[in-house]
């Protein structure tokens, strides 16, 4: 059971990278968590930049994995179908449960192609530092549920 989560570009928003750090920090006892950067492309075409990132995420991934990426084009869930989700797919997964958040300009044809599914955190766009933050939170939520906690309210 091995849960990844891996963002193109590093928040550099140190109010949210100590948002994300906090969730982390909180979730990694019970839950252990990999959170991965790899650089974003700054200054080349959209093209480009996608075919950098694209390169670096495939080189990350092992065959075994199963790759979600967070994409507003992605399927929807609340926050209890994402917890049970979420245990079932570690459960299930035979290497590790990859969740992938990609750059600006989203994500290259071939790493789409490379994905088991994706998921929607929202149907706006958000920028990778906010979903980070986001998801962060939904994890720890996801874990909070399945332990029936008090933090989750319907």
């Amino acid at each position: 059971m091995k849960l990844s989560v891996l963002a193109v570009g590093k928040p550099k928003d140190k109010s949210i990278l100590k948002g994300i750090d906090s969730y982390i920090k909180r979730t990694t006892p019970n839950l252990p968590i990999s959170l991965d950067y790899i650089q974003d492309s700054k200054g080349l075409s959209p093209e480009k930049s996608t075919e950098r990132e694209s390169k670096a995420i495939l080189r990350y991934l092992t065959s075994r994995d199963h790759v979600v990426l967070l994409d507003e084009r992605g399927s929807t869930m609340t926050s209890r179908t994402f917890s049970s989700y979420l245990f079932s797919r570690l459960k299930s997964a035979q290497g590790r449960l990859v969740f992938i958040i990609g750059g600006p300009f989203g994500f290259g044809e071939d790493v789409r192609k490379r994905s088991d599914e994706m998921l929607s955190l929202s149907p706006m766009t958000l920028t990778h530092e906010m979903c980070l933050l986001f998801f962060s939170e939904q994890i720890y939520r996801a874990l909070m549920i399945s332990r029936n906690t008090s933090y989750h309210h319907d």
